[in-house]
């Protein structure tokens, strides 16, 4: 099947996850919850993306034919910076798990939130 991500068109399996997608064809998609061997959880909603005007998330939706896919929106990207706001409120700097701390910051830093770890 054919899909198309940020004006590129890809081929892939209905099998597949927008994610799974964009990260063999090297386009990137943060994300915090998603685990390679996994099943995605969608919880942290960092990886939302634009598909025919809805936000959803790119780790859990699975592709279909002819879906047009905009990792980069204006709607996605302020969604993600939102959605790394409420995930920051939370977070005190001292957190326990010290690789999902750095993902946390490192994302917040490039949706553009100044005020970080």
């Amino acid at each position: 099947m054919r899909i198309t991500i940020n004006n590129k068109e890809i081929e892939c399996n209905e099998e597949q996850t927008i994610l799974e997608v964009a990260k063999k064809n090297n386009i990137e998609i943060p994300t915090l919850c998603y685990q390679e061997g996994f099943e995605a959880k969608s919880v942290c909603r960092i990886c939302v993306v634009e598909v025919n005007n809805k936000l959803l998330p790119s780790c859990s939706t699975k592709v279909k034919q002819g879906m047009i896919i905009n990792t980069e929106s204006k709607k996605a990207l302020e969604a993600r910076k939102i959605n790394t706001e409420l995930l920051m409120a939370k977070h005190n700097g001292t957190c326990f798990d010290e690789d999902k701390n750095h993902e946390l910051c490192k994302i917040a830093k490039d949706v553009g939130i100044r005020q970080v770890c």
